[in-house]
């Protein structure tokens, strides 16, 4: 079944966004965890390490 999509460009610039945020994601942790950091994705999870 085709989707459609009302703005193909945003919608191909929305899926590159979320491919790059995930290999930045998954190349940093590793670093800030060698590092003994804390590697915050999230707001969220930011205010969870606090407590």
């Amino acid at each position: 079944m085709a989707m459609e999509v009302a703005n193909p460009g945003s919608a191909l610039s929305e899926a590159i966004g979320s491919l790059l945020e995930a290999e930045i994601h998954r190349l940093l942790r590793p670093i800030a965890e060698q590092y003994g950091a804390i590697y915050v994705t999230t707001p969220k999870q930011l205010n969870e390490k606090k407590t």
